[in-house]
C-alpha cells in the first residue's frame, strides 16, 4: 500500500508541475502598427531604411516588419490535456496580415519585359515577383533576373506597401530607392 501511495504522490506532483508550467500562461501577439521597412541590395550588400534614399545596383530585397505587441499573462484555465503535451506558454495571435489585401506600388512608371507598368499598379500582379509572409512581416525579393527585365528612369522611386490585418487595421510603409543598374 505504501508503494501505491508513494507512486500516486509522485504522479500528482508531476501533474501539478505540468499544469503550472503550461496551462497557466499564454503569450498574446498582436500587430499594432506600421513598424519598419528596409531594403537590402544583394550586389553591394548595403542596407537602406525608410529615412534614407537607397541606391540599388542589382537584385534587392525589401522587408517590412510591422510593430508587434507581445504580452504574457496567466489565465489559470487548468487544461490538463494541454499540459500533458506542452511545456511552455501557449501562443495566441490576436490578428495577422491579410495576404489578399497586399498592394505594392511605385510612384513612377517603369518598363518590365517591354510592358509599361504604370505608377500605382499593384506589383504583386507581375509574374516572377517573389514574396512571402510571416506573422507581422513581409519579404519581397527582386532577384537579379527580375531586375534585369526592368527599366527605370534615373529618378527616385517610392515603393509603397499597403496591407490590412485580419481585424481591419490598415498598414502603410514607404521606402525610396534609386536605381543604377547597368
Amino acid at each position: 500500500m505504501k508503494k501505491i501511495k508513494r507512486a500516486l504522490y509522485i504522479y500528482l506532483i508531476f501533474l501539478f508541475l505540468s499544469v503550472i508550467t503550461s496551462a497557466c500562461c499564454k503569450t498574446n501577439y498582436q500587430i499594432i502598427g506600421n513598424g519598419s521597412i528596409t531594403a537590402y541590395d544583394s550586389e553591394s550588400g548595403e542596407t537602406f531604411t525608410e529615412d534614407i534614399i537607397g541606391t540599388i545596383i542589382g537584385g534587392f530585397r525589401i522587408d517590412v516588419n510591422h510593430e508587434i505587441s507581445i504580452a504574457t499573462g496567466t489565465d489559470f484555465n487548468l487544461s490538463f490535456i494541454q499540459s500533458a503535451y506542452a511545456t511552455s506558454c501557449g501562443e495566441n495571435y490576436e490578428n495577422d496580415l491579410d495576404g489578399s489585401t497586399l498592394k505594392i506600388s511605385t510612384n513612377k512608371d517603369f518598363i518590365y519585359d517591354g510592358i509599361l507598368i504604370e505608377q500605382g499598379s499593384n506589383l504583386t500582379d507581375i509574374e516572377g515577383l517573389d514574396y512571402d509572409f510571416g506573422f507581422g512581416g513581409i519579404s519581397v525579393r527582386f532577384n537579379e533576373e527580375f531586375v534585369n527585365r526592368m527599366e527605370f528612369i534615373n529618378e527616385v522611386y517610392e515603393f509603397k506597401f499597403e496591407i490590412s490585418t485580419t481585424d481591419g487595421m490598415e498598414l502603410v510603409n514607404i521606402i525610396n530607392l534609386k536605381f543604377e543598374i547597368e
